[in-house]
């Protein structure tokens, strides 16, 4: 189930609590002091990010028919996908991400049944290879695109595309085709060779 709005006129449930308090929570976080980005950060915040995977598939394999009862961990999984966004601002640490594993697993989360996991995947790594945050690093993000290529990400959003920009009726949708396609236009001006390889009927 998506974490975002499900539809107006709705009784409130404990997933619209859940998220409230998951945004109140960023806010704070957003007022403090981002730790020292560092290969142990890398690797605490992967570790982290594979804790809270494992956490929502286990839920949702116990709880199939139950969404509330996976909802917490769908909103944690979110929480800490959104926290790889600090790596945007030393991409000098990229090498770190490839080396402890951290491409195949968010490739991986592309295909997560929640939309929200889904575009906040397409939405970080979008930025980990925005051309501002990477203009003084351009080795480093030309590693992490060929890594990205290497994992077969092309493929997993040309199925996202797929999966989101047929109908792309509520704002998610919309909001998850528009960073995958952003995604794949900084791979490109990273790397032009992955426009070749993208299924024109994806786009």
């Amino acid at each position: 189930e998506p974490v975002g709005e499900e539809g107006r006129g709705r009784k409130r449930g404990r997933g619209d609590e859940l998220l409230e308090e998951r945004e109140r929570d960023l806010a704070r976080r957003g007022l403090q002091q981002v730790a020292t980005v560092d290969d142990k950060f890398v690797r605490r915040m992967l570790a982290a990010l594979r804790k809270r995977a494992d956490e929502n598939t286990q839920a949702r394999i116990k709880y199939a028919d139950q969404p509330d009862q996976f909802m917490e961990s769908e909103l944690k999984l979110d929480e800490a996908i959104k926290d790889l966004q600090h790596l945007a601002t030393s991409p000098e640490h990229y090498p770190s991400l490839i080396r402890h594993e951290g491409v195949p697993l968010l490739v991986s989360l592309l295909a997560h049944e929640n939309t929200s996991v889904t575009r906040d995947c397409c939405l970080v790594l979008s930025e980990l290879l925005d051309g501002d945050s990477v203009e003084d690093r351009l080795d480093e993000a030309l590693e992490l695109t060929e890594s990205l290529v290497d994992n077969k990400l092309v493929g997993e959003l040309e199925a996202v595309l797929r999966r989101c920009g047929n109908e792309a009726k509520d704002s998610e949708e919309r909001e998850c085709v528009f960073h995958t396609l952003t995604l794949l236009e900084n791979m490109v001006d990273l790397k032009p060779e992955v426009a070749e390889s993208v299924d024109d009927g994806a786009a």
